[in-house]
């Protein structure tokens, strides 16, 4: 019976192992909340408190535009969780965010 060479069907093709794959940094996202009166225009200094995406909750004021922005937070959902009781039946509150 002849001789054979048998050998593995697996061969190193030369090349290098790919480099790990870095990790990403935590992806930021923010939020904005703008509120303005009947007419469109911004109300200044109302309070809201949200509750951010990892369920901590921050209280903000608007601004002479009538925003709140909050960035850096992780991504997924807000809630506004303020108080309205101080609202009059003839307020008007538009929350654009």
């Amino acid at each position: 019976m002849p001789q054979t060479n048998i050998t593995s069907p697996v061969q190193s093709c030369g090349m290098r192992p790919a480099p790990p794959v870095p990790k990403k940094p935590d992806e930021k996202h923010f939020v904005s909340f703008k509120i303005v009166d009947d007419k469109g225009k911004p109300v200044c200094g109302v309070v809201l408190l949200i509750k951010l995406p990892d369920g901590s909750k921050e209280e903000h004021t608007t601004g002479k535009d009538g925003m709140i922005e909050i960035k850096g937070i992780k991504p997924g959902n807000c809630s506004i969780l303020s108080d309205w009781h101080k609202l009059k039946a003839c307020d008007v509150v538009l929350l654009k965010g």
